[in-house]
């Protein structure tokens, strides 16, 4: 197998959608034997070829044996998280992101960063609300911290925990964003974010979850092989609809919690689930800013201050 043919099966196996049959736990140890077993089928001389300039130390073989302590690292994660062992699970993913891995030339956790102060500086955001109760910008913003009991349990945050959500487009919010209920209005916001001083060579930093839409850039793809069993743990659209937890978020969660803990890192951007593959990708991103300041009321003004805010 080529590694462009290998590519191109595993770009269109994200989002990972659900199996009926299985629990996801399951379905994604399936899909992380698959992985493992295209990357047994590429040509050895190819890999080298393609991926020397990248990583000079690096073989198939070699990389073969990362890719399945990840696999294994994030199987074990999910298990313990399934078991109420949280602060395990954590530990065990901080220690995979943290730590050097033998035979790569930087963390694990390097791999995924971007830098954000490139991307794009603009943002949109949905919210349906009773027009009583809108109030511009402030309905707009992250949950009130008095009123973190009404947070729920997301893909990249936790119940209690308030999360700024932002999008790329008007349309991917409209897909995350359920339909107005009775006597509720949709109104729509856009960020445009601030030009922020950088201090010295800091950069402001992202965990990046987003595929490449294609193989052309050779460090992108590499980057996209090394990260894969990530992509489908953590962009795996839900079984159930329904219900408080759910195993498709746990490592995202894990993956928020050591984005709290590294400081340099400002938030995660991520394709949504709601990607059908024959979208503008661009168009289908998701931003979370976790809140840094935790207060008894209001916001957290440090975060929402990176951002002029308009009614659209």
């Amino acid at each position: 197998m080529t590694i462009d043919k290998l590519f191109s099966k595993l770009r269109n196996n994200i989002p990972l959608a659900p199996n009926s049959n299985k629990p996801f736990h399951q379905h994604l140890l399936d899909n992380f034997e698959n992985y493992l077993s295209g990357l047994e089928q590429l040509n050895s001389n190819e890999f080298h070829k393609r991926f020397h300039k990248i990583e000079k130390e690096i073989t198939l073989k070699k990389f073969i044996t990362i890719e399945k302590k990840i696999c294994d690292i994030i199987e074990e994660s999910i298990l313990e998280g399934r078991n109420g062992r949280i602060n395990s699970a954590y530990k065990m993913l901080r220690s995979l992101l943290k730590n050097k891995t033998k035979n790569l030339s930087d963390n694990i956790y390097n791999y995924f960063e971007c830098d954000f102060s490139e991307e794009i500086k603009e943002f949109y955001r949905i919210q349906n609300m009773e027009p009583e109760k809108y109030e511009f910008p402030n309905s707009m913003k992250h949950c009130p911290f008095e009123n973190v009991y009404r947070t729920g349990n997301y893909r990249f945050s936790l119940s209690g925990f308030p999360c700024l959500y932002v999008g790329s487009s008007i349309d991917v919010c409209k897909l995350e964003t359920s339909k107005p209920k009775d006597g509720e209005r949709c109104y729509q916001a856009k960020f445009i974010l601030k030009e922020i001083q950088q201090r010295g060579n800091k950069k402001q930093l992202f965990l990046n979850l987003v595929p490449p839409a294609n193989c052309t850039d050779e460090k992108e793809l590499f980057y996209f092989l090394l990260l894969y069993p990530f992509y489908i743990a953590c962009l795996a659209k839900r079984k159930e609809s329904e219900g408080n937890f759910h195993a498709e978020y746990i490592i995202p969660q894990l993956l928020l919690m050591y984005l709290r803990e590294e400081k340099l890192l400002h938030g995660i951007k991520y394709l949504s689930t709601h990607s059908n593959g024959k979208d503008n990708c661009n168009e289908m991103i998701n931003y979370v800013f976790p809140v840094r300041n935790i207060k008894d009321k209001g916001f957290d003004y440090e975060l929402i201050g990176q951002f002029e805010m308009e009614e659209i």
